[in-house]
């Protein structure tokens, strides 16, 4: 329940807080595994939630749970985290990066459509992402 009031707090703010719960302290491989559970946690919630109704909501949000749907399954991809290969180690962390950055703009953007209230001017993006996924 703490953890909830928390979310919803940051979800809730003035400025836009909410930030995923994935230590980052964690393996690349387990921070991905928790991510893909995190994500599958939040779509059992949004389901059970019963104000949620897919079909009532818009084409932008239909489009973020499709693409939320693919991203609870990250885990079933390997990485090759023991590799010597640095590059891809780097590439791997920097797509994680980009993926944890659209689900949380996803999420804000759900629970502001679900609020009916958003202001896309108080959401930032950290220089470098690139939030495309389709």
């Amino acid at each position: 329940d703490a953890f909830y009031q928390t979310i919803k707090s940051s979800l809730d703010a003035t400025e836009i807080e909410f930030q995923l719960a994935i230590n980052e302290n964690n393996s690349l491989s387990d921070r991905l595994a928790d991510f893909s559970l995190w994500v599958q946690s939040f779509l059992y919630a949004l389901g059970l939630n019963a104000n949620f109704e897919l079909h009532n909501c818009s084409d932008q949000i239909k489009e973020i749970i499709s693409d939320l749907v693919q991203i609870s399954h990250a885990d079933d991809y390997a990485l090759e985290t023991d590799a010597i290969d640095t590059q891809k180690i780097d590439d791997d962390e920097h797509s994680l990066f980009e993926l944890m950055e659209y689900v949380r703009i996803s999420v804000i953007i759900i629970n502001d459509e679900l609020n009916q209230r958003i202001d896309l001017k108080k959401i930032t993006i950290p220089e470098g992402a690139e939030l495309q996924l389709h």
